[in-house]
């Protein structure tokens, strides 16, 4: 349901196409390969493979591939490490439907 709101939002916007979705890490990398995104946006707590891991597989598959994690937990050490393993942005959920426009904009150099 949150993931649909977050399609919504960016439905709305008119230089931004949605080209895929997916509900685990596993998915979205198959879908990766297929739709050649300009940008993913990645919820941290997935089923199976975590957003932490996504991110670090995106950068050793996708190097040149920016990332933006979505998350609800707020604490630094989250975030440190998320950008750490290469995601260009973090937003916390609680400010995501806020931010998450102007944060892909930014990101994609738009």
């Amino acid at each position: 349901m949150i993931r649909q709101g977050y399609v919504s939002i960016l439905g709305r916007e008119p230089d931004i196409t949605i080209c895929g979705e997916a509900e685990s890490a596993e998915e979205a990398l198959g879908q990766i390969s297929l739709v050649a995104p300009d940008i993913v946006v990645i919820d941290f707590s997935l089923p199976g493979m975590n957003g932490l891991e996504l991110v670090k597989r995106l950068q050793k598959d996708y190097p040149e591939l920016p990332t933006v994690v979505i998350s609800g937990h707020n604490e630094t050490i989250f975030i440190k490490g998320i950008l750490a393993a290469g995601a260009k942005q973090y937003i916390v959920k609680d400010h995501a439907p806020q931010l998450l426009v102007a944060t892909i904009r930014q990101v994609i150099g738009k």
